[in-house]
């Protein structure tokens, strides 16, 4: 396991690629949220975090993202001018995105779970948190009035959701296929038990602002970001 993550993020430096792991500096994924024990997270183990930050190609990280180590808050931001994350001929919308990464996501695993406190601020029209196989496979949105829908399906999550601090969590069965696979939460409550998951030999998550058409400027607050995994699970409330 530990070769396939080295070869991972060596393959991701030589593109240049910024790379994170809060798996040997003095921040772990055990300390780096403040979650209270609950059935949600129960028999769920809180994985080292590996992640990159993709964000506009000509521009520095911090001049789309920033980290504040003492409060384990991410900020992620990008303008509906920006370049895509890779250089031509990639045409995709501007992002800044953190893909958390993992080779052992895979079906047979477990369920999987990204867990973090959100603020988004108000005016943002992106995507903000994604399931992905070979293409997207969960796209959750928000438009300018704070309410979140799944793309696929329009499905309103949550409404009101701007400006404010939650809790947001994203459970995953990769095993499963159809409405369901992917559930979310929000303060620990089910929001939605009916985003769509499909058949992939591996998934990962993201995590920022993916800019929609028409959008403006797009941010997204992230504390206590945190990667699990529920060995044999099959299910969740």
């Amino acid at each position: 396991m530990k070769k396939s993550i080295f070869a991972t993020l060596a393959f991701l430096l030589m593109l240049g690629l910024p790379v994170f792991s809060f798996a040997d500096g003095n921040l772990s994924a055990s300390d780096s949220g403040s979650r209270p024990a609950d059935a949600l997270h129960a028999g769920f183990v809180p994985q080292h975090l590996n992640f990159e930050v993709q964000h506009p190609y000509n521009l520095k990280l911090e001049e789309r993202y920033s980290y504040d180590k003492a409060t384990d808050t991410h900020d992620l931001w990008v303008l509906d001018t920006d370049k895509p994350h890779a250089p031509p001929p990639n045409k995709t919308e501007p992002r800044t995105e953190i893909r958390i990464i993992d080779d052992n996501y895979k079906p047979g695993s477990g369920l999987h779970m990204m867990d973090c406190d959100m603020y988004i601020v108000h005016g943002t029209f992106a995507c903000i948190s994604q399931v992905f196989g070979t293409g997207p496979m969960c796209i959750i949105i928000v438009d300018q009035n704070g309410t979140i829908t799944d793309l696929r399906t329009h499905d309103v999550i949550a409404k009101n959701m701007n400006d404010k601090w939650f809790n947001w969590t994203i459970i995953h069965n990769p095993d499963a296929t159809g409405p369901g696979a992917i559930k979310v939460y929000i303060d620990g409550k089910l929001a939605s038990d009916k985003v769509a998951g499909r058949k992939e030999s591996s998934f990962y998550f993201k995590v920022g602002v993916y800019s929609r058409k028409d959008s403006n400027r797009n941010e997204v607050k992230v504390r206590h970001l945190q990667y699990l995994i529920k060995p044999g699970g099959d299910d969740a409330g």
